[in-house]
This record gives C-alpha cells, structure tokens and sequence, in this order.
C-alpha cells in the first residue's frame, strides 16, 4: 500500500541514513497502534540496504518483555552471517540469563550482565568500522529490561561512531518502557517523531491506487469515516472492498467485512488489557456509552477511561466515545467468551435501569445476560415489550415477554405477561396452536387479570371459534366485574365488548353479563378515545340490528379519520368501515379502507393486512369491480394459514366465491366451498357470509331447493341474533331468485317486497338489485319502468356488476317489447360493463354489429358525445331534445356531425361507449342532468 501522506514522516527517515555515515543518530518514531510505524521501518530497511547501510532490526513483544535480553538476542542473530561472529557473546548471554534465574531475578545478575553490555557495544562498533550500523526496534514500548539497559550503555559510548537507533512505540500505551525512551531522548542527537493517522487525502491516494480515482473520490468519505485514518484498518477495509468487488455482482464501493474484523480484533490485542476491556464495555453499552458508565460499568476511574478511550481514538476504533463503525462493534462483542459477555450485559442492565434509561435499552441487554429472577427485571422487560409493540418491534416485544415469564415468579404478572404475548403473536399470526387459553382462562376466574387483558382473550377464542372456553372467560369477566365493581371506563369497556359480540359473535352475548347503564357523571369519567370507539362499535350493532343512527356513517368517517392504526383501535377502525360498506358507502369506505391498509403494511402486521385486505375485497364485489376482488381478497387469505384465520376465514371464502361464480369460474367456487371451516364459524357473522355464498352458488348451478336452505339458515339466524339488515346478507334475494327458478313468482315477489321496506332509501345498492329482481315478477311493460329505477340505483351507487345485470335484463325486456334497436343497444351496453368487471353475461347476444374504430370518438365535442351516447343507449331525437333542454333541430345537428366524424350511416352503427371509458361517459351526461340508461 502507498506511503500515503508519509512524506513529512520519510524526511527524518532519509536523514537519518545519510547522518548515520558520518554521525550516529537517535529517532523515536511514536505513534497510534496500526498508524504505520512498522511501515516507516520497513522503509528504513529498503533505503538502509540501497545505501550500504547494515541494519540490524528486533521486534519487541509485550509476552517477551519478561524474558532477558530478548531484544538483544534478536539483534545478535541478524549478526550471525557476519565476518564478526557473536557466538561468544551469545553465550555469555546465556550465562548472564542463567546468572538471573540463579539469583531469584533480584537484578540484573552483576558481572555477567554487564559483560553482555560491554561486548555488545563492542561488536557495534567493530561493525561501524566497516560500514554505518543503524539499529531499529519496532514496538520498543514492550522490550525487555536487559535489552533496553544494554542498548542504552552502548549507545552513550559510540556517539562518535556510525551507529543510530531507531525505534518505534505506541504513543500513550500504558505499562510501557517509558524510562526507556526518555533515556534514549537524552543522548546526543536524539529526537523524537509524532505520526498521525491518514488524512482524507491520504485515503483518497490509496483508494486511488487501488481501485481508481472515480471509485476513490465516491468512497473516500466512507473509507474516512470507517477507519478514521488508520492505515491498519484501511488496509483491511481495501480487502474487504476488492474481494467483495471480485466475488459478488453488484458494484460495490464499500464493504467491511471478515478482514476488518482481523483489523479490529488485532489492533486491540496490542493494546494493553484495560482498553481491550474498555472497548468490550463500550461495545456492550452502545448507544448509553458515556465515561460515566464506562467508569462504573469496569469499576475503574473516570481519568482512566479518558485516556484510554483516547489510545482507541488514535488507532482509528472509536470517534466521540462511540465505535466508528458498527461492524467493529460487532465483531468486539462476537469475541467476547459467553460468560464474560453475559456479565457484562447483566451489570450494565442494572448500570442503566440504576440511572433511569429507556426499558428498551435495558432489555436488551437483559436479554442477552440471562439475568437473575427479580421484580424489577420482569418490571423493565413488560415495559420494553408495551413499548416495542407500540413501535411496531414485534420480535423484539415477543423476546422480553418471553423472559419476563421465566423470570417472574408471580402468578399475576405471569398471566399479564402471557396476555400481552398473546396479543402480539395474534397480530403477526393468530394461529390457535399454542394459545395458553386455559392457563388465562384460569387467571380470570381467579381475578389476576386485568380486565383489558381477559377482553382481549375473550376476542381471540372467538375469533378461533372456541366458544365454550370464551363463553367461561365472559362468564369469568361478568362475575369479577361484579364482585369488585367496574370504573367508569371499565364500564365502558364492558360495553364495547358487548356491541362487538352482538355484531360479531351473537350467541357469546349471553355469557357477558350487561353494563350499568352510565350516569352522566359516568360519562364525564370516560376517556374520549374509549367513548369513540364505544360510540362506533355501538353504531354498528345498531346498524345491523336495523336501529340505526342517520348519522352513524360520519361516525364512521369521523373514527376513520381520528384513529391511527393500533391493537387498541383495529376493532373500531374495522367497525368504522363496516358501517360504510353496510351503508352503501363504498367510495368513502374504499379510500378509508386504502389509508388503513398502507399503514398496515408500513407496520409490517399480518393479521390487519389479512382482515383489512378481505375488507378492500368486500368493497371491490360490492363495486361491481370482480378482478380486483379476486386478488385483493386471494392476497389478503394467502397472508394467515387456514388455522391462524379462525371462524374470520369465512369472509374471504365468500368474497371469492361470490366473485367466481360472477365470472364464470363455478369450479373454482366449488372448491373454495369444499376447503375446510371451523365448525363454529355458523355461530358468527362471518358463518352469515359463507351461508350467503353457498345459497349463491346453488343458485347458479340450478340447484334452487339446496339454495332455499341456505338462505333458510340466514334467515334464521339473522332473525335469532337480531342481524337482519339487507346490506349485511340479502338472503331473501337470494330465496327469491330460487323460487323463481322454481316457478313461485308470488313467494319471490313476497319477499322482494319486503326486503324493499327494510331498506332505508341510502341503501341504494341492495334497492337497486330487489327492483332488478322483482321486474322479473310483474308483466314486461310495468318491467322496464322498475328496470330503470334499478339501473339508475346501481349506477348512482358505483355498483357495475348490478348495473350490468339490469341492463341485461331491459334489453330483454326491450326485445320482448318487439324493440329490437333499443334491446341491441341494452345489450350491447351490459357487455361493456360486464367486461369492465370481469363478469360474464353469456345470455346477452345482441345481433352482431359494425363498430367502428373507438378512437375516432375522441374528435367529438363533449356536447357531440353527450348526444351520441344517449343516441346509443336508444334515445329518439325528441327523447334527447327534451333531457338535455335542447331543441330536436339541434340534436339532429349534433347527430349529423358525429356520423361525418364516425364515418358511419346509421343511427344503429354507434358504438356503445364511442370508445369512451364508461365513468367519463357518466360524467358527460351527468352534467346534463340525466344517465346513461335512460330509455
């Protein structure tokens, strides 16, 4: 690698190689750990060598620095190929050492030592007679005491002689041989050198060199702020980044990886153990790093962690206390052995919670520490996992609740844990394996569960179908709630608890035992966020229970647009949409529900995205819009396996049955109704749903009797829970059509007639289909004129299959009518929208006819496509005079140009839509105060 930024540092290097022929010098070059010292002597030795220059080199060891003369006895062997041998002086080397261990290492073994140092000088300077000697010892900070005696003698008796010492050492390395060096900077000649780390510039020219100047400049920042200069961790960091380059196909500029770990590690093994056990620390404490708790943390003294984090600073590991980069952190922490990691953590989890730090930062480390069973353990883990819930960290939350059950030996704050845990596996799955319902179950007959937690309960053995075990959790709630009394709030809670039942779950109802009706002061009491979600979660019961508040559906978009998406809010932000969709307010429920799901997905939570995504399907079938009912609903019942959807599994089915039978696709519908269901899922709304498709199906496949008795069990049970709103399942549609097909046009007439008085007037969608229905009860004239009540219905509701369907139906009635122009019109209209949707319409076959080609509508004028549409639908020229406040003359204008632009010559020739999408078609025509199916 390139002596990048070293020439400052070179300057001495040369100089003291030309000196030393005349003059022997001194240098100390100090330094950070892996700052290129040992790089600058490498230098040394290339430039001693081309100038014959004899270099004798010993690298110093902080294992060796007990050992006698270790750095002297390296010198000596670099002299063994020397005319001047010194073998003798080896051996008196040896005997000086022996002379040591004799006397117990009481000093430096008298006469025997002190010849070692007498004949090393004097072989120095015999060698100096033939050609200049320079002496370099690289980590001199860790040589022995012998040697740095020896070396120290013989320099202050040859400075008149061609000899120089050149030795390196760590700048600020504590339990260095610092007599050494300032006896050494005493001697004549002796100076000392400092070098720093790399500048950018320095990283920039080793970049450069490596991978080229365009790659440096981009990543030279990067490099910077990794390795802070150092040429060690560069070194490492330009491994990595060539190896990554050289390996991977994607154009990688940085990349820190195995061999920075070797850096990091190596780096800190020469540094003396209390700042490997410093780094550890703070590589244990991350973000909560500070002197302060680094302090108590290692139990040593502030003034030491200052220094010490500042050694670890020069050799590029740390900037402001912290670790450059999050892989030296790592690789730190991986390491450490277990148990000493383990310790670590567990004092510093005590450290932190000692000065009040975030639970969350406390668990984690209590997590990784296996700590003891205490109280306050178990206080910090329950509050780290309510606020990693909050924040969306769901395996984070999981593995402190987990923790805090084996470290808790309290039966309440046990069972509290549990729910908790509960609740988060239910958000990301649901699935009934390994629900500890009995354990809980028990917990709230035996008053050691909060009440939210056992409502909480309750709600998911519903949702899974286990009715007997909810039924005695309720039971519990209802008998705890009335032996110790309930708060304002409580009550409240109650009560939410009961509307969601009656709308969700009818037959649970019975085991929770009714609220207190609340005072006014009662009232007052309650918190604004439970008073809204008990205001919409009561609005939905009602709406279902055909008690509905006018104004339940700004409720609903009230709550909507109040509510962020949580485990607190889902139920009412889904009793919100219901309301919408049940109301007929698709529009408003299908941009709601849009908002809902994106948060859902930005959350990463399942169970929503499931139950909200069947929603968004719920409200694409009920828009007429059969593709994208299809898939959103597929998607949202591929997100949870068959056993984590529970008796909710029947909203999806239906979706998708309802929306293969629309396009055809009968097989498919069979075999969605053929997959297995919770036996329970009859005794919930969703059981409705199902039963409401699989009358449908028997429907279409011809099979009215199997459809009666479908639709027989949704009255029956609409009627026993008291659902039997239209919107929610418009079963006596469905026995209508199935008496129709069994020739009992007055029992289908009966009950289309009175599924229309139980409809408020907003619920235009289901009006819509009964009229479409009951046309087909009365004589062909009285027909159309139902027909097209029907037709504006659906199209003012946004439903396109229903629109389709009617359309179909007033072509046929046209036809029998003996208006075959205006029935080809019909028809051809009900394709078109059917083909929008995705339905089919098989019976609808209208003579074929030319159409000419759709883009040649785009040259007509708004008023010319207002006038060719109505044309189209079988408008006479009066009848559109007279809609759009014009005279006949004028629209005989209009109808003059349209053919000349079309290029066609009969009225009968006008495309259906003029290759118009159908909603700007609508939108034309509305503005003339009329639609697109008047006849």
């Amino acid at each position: 690698m390139t002596l990048a930024d070293r020439k400052r540092d070179l300057s001495p290097i040369a100089g003291i190689i030309n000196d030393t022929a005349k003059q022997g010098r001194i240098l100390l070059i100090e330094g950070a750990v892996g700052s290129g010292k040992s790089t600058l002597l490498l230098e040394l030795h290339q430039q001693s060598t081309r100038n014959d220059v004899l270099i004798l080199s010993a690298t110093c060891s902080h294992i060796e620095r007990t050992h006698r003369f270790a750095a002297i006895r390296q010198l000596l062997q670099e002299c063994a190929s020397l005319p001047d041998s010194p073998e003798d002086i080896l051996k008196r080397l040896d005997d000086a050492t022996l002379s040591e261990m004799l006397s117990g290492g009481s000093g430096r073994a008298g006469g025997a030592a002190v010849q070692v140092d007498h004949d090393v000088h004097t072989l120095l300077e015999t060698l100096a007679r033939r050609r200049p000697v320079i002496i370099a010892i690289d980590d001199s900070h860790h040589i022995d005491a012998a040697s740095a005696g020896c070396l120290l003698y013989a320099m202050r008796r040859l400075r008149a002689t061609p000899v120089s010492l050149v030795a390196t050492a760590t700048t600020v390395a504590p339990h260095a041989n610092t007599l050494f060096h300032v006896e050494m900077l005493r001697l004549t000649a002796a100076r000392s050198i400092s070098i720093g780390p790399l500048s950018e510039h320095g990283v920039y020219q080793v970049l450069a060199e490596e991978f080229g100047t365009d790659h440096a400049s981009r990543a030279r920042t990067e490099f910077m702020t990794a390795c802070g200069g150092s040429p060690l961790l560069l070194r490492a960091l330009v491994d990595d980044t060539a190896e990554a380059l050289a390996t991977r196909d994607e154009d990688i500029e940085f990349f820190a990886g195995e061999a920075f770990d070797r850096a990091v590690l190596g780096c800190l093994r020469r540094h003396p153990t209390d700042a490997a056990r410093l780094a550890s620390g703070i590589a244990v404490l991350g973000a909560s790093s500070t002197p302060v708790a680094l302090a108590q943390l290692l139990a040593v003294e502030p003034g030491v962690v200052a220094t010490l984090i500042a050694v670890l600073t020069g050799a590029g590991l740390l900037a402001d206390g912290r670790y450059r980069h999050p892989r030296a952190e790592l690789a730190v922490l991986n390491a450490l052995p277990a148990r000493e990691r383990a310790d670590l953590h567990r004092r510093a989890a005590r450290l932190l919670h000692d000065h009040g730090a975030d639970p969350k930062s406390v668990a984690r480390h209590l997590i990784a520490a296996n700590p003891p069973r205490a109280t306050w353990v178990v206080d910090v883990l329950q509050e780290a996992a309510r606020r990693a819930f909050a924040d969306d960290e769901i395996a984070f939350a999981k593995e402190c609740l987990k923790l805090a059950i084996r470290a808790c030996a309290d039966h309440r704050r046990t069972a509290a844990a549990q729910a908790m845990l509960l609740e988060i596996e239910w958000r990301a799955a649901p699935s009934s394996a390994g629900l500890p319902e009995a354990k809980l179950t028990e917990a709230v007959r035996l008053g050691q569960l909060e009440l939210d937690h056992a409502l909480a309960l309750a709600r998911y053995l519903a949702w899974h179908g286990r009715n007997i075990e909810a039924a005695d959790t309720l039971h519990a709630v209802s008998a705890s709630a009335a032996d110790a009394g309930t708060t304002a709030n409580e009550a409240a809670e109650l009560r939410i608890m009961q509307s969601w039942l009656a709308s969700s779950h009818p037959p649970l109802t019975a085991y929770l035992t009714s609220a207190p009706e609340p005072t006014e002061s009662d009232r007052e009491r309650v918190l604004p966020d439970v008073e809204l979600r008990l205001r919409v979660t009561t609005a939905l019961s009602d709406l279902l229970a055909s008690r509905g508040d006018p104004n339940a559906a700004d409720l609903a978009k009230h709550v909507l647009q109040t509510y962020r998406l949580s485990d607190a809010t889902i139920d009412a932000i889904e009793s919100a949409l219901l309301i919408l969709i049940y109301s007929d307010q698709l529009g408003a429920a299908a941009t709601q529900c849009d908002i809902a799901l994106a948060d859902a997905g930005h959350r990463q939570a399942p169970t929503w995205q499931a139950k909200l995504g069947a929603l968004r399907g719920a409200i694409y079938l009920r828009q007429g819009n059969l593709v994208k009912a299809e898939s959103c609903t597929r998607e949202a019942l591929n997100r949870l396996s068959p056993d984590s959807w529970g008796v909710g599994i029947g909203l999806p089915l239906s979706i998708l049955v309802l929306a293969n039978l629309a396009t055809g696709n009968h097989a498919e519908a069979k075999r969605l109704l053929d997959q297995p269901v919770p036996d329970t899922l009859a005794q919930s709304r969703h059981g409705l749903d199902y039963r409401y498709a699989s009358g449908e199906y028997h429907l279409v496949t011809s099979q009215p009797r199997k459809a009666l008795d479908d639709f027989h069990v949704c009255a029956h049970l609409t009627a026993a829970w008291g659902l039997d709103l239209p919107t929610l399942v418009p079963w006596r549609s469905g026995a209508a059509q199935a008496w129709l097909q069994l020739g009992r046009d007055e029992l289908a007439r009966q009950l289309l007639e009175e599924q229309l008085a139980r409809v408020d007037s907003d619920h235009l969608r289901v009006r819509g289909g009964t009229l479409r229905l009951l046309a087909s009860t009365v004589d062909v004239t009285e027909r159309r004129e139902i027909l097209a009540k029907s037709i504006k219905l659906q199209q003012d509701v946004g439903d396109r299959l229903g629109l389709a369907y009617a359309l179909a139906d007033i072509s046929a009635a046209h036809g029998a009518c003996g208006e075959p122009r205006r029935a080809r019109m019909q028809a051809r209209l009900a394709q078109h929208v059917a083909k929008e949707c995705g339905a089919a319409l098989a019976s609808v076959e209208p003579d074929r006819l030319p159409t000419p080609d759709p883009s040649r509508a785009a040259g007509l004028t708004n008023a010319e496509k207002r006038i060719a549409i109505l044309a189209a639908s079988g408008n006479t020229n009066r009848e559109i005079a007279t809609r759009l406040f014009i005279t006949a003359s004028t629209v005989e204008q209009h109808l003059t140009r349209v053919f000349r632009k079309l290029k066609i010559r009969r009225r009968e020739e006008l495309p259906a839509s003029l290759g118009l999408e159908t909603d700007t078609a609508h939108d034309l025509l509305a503005e003339a105060g009329t639609v697109l199916s008047k006849w």
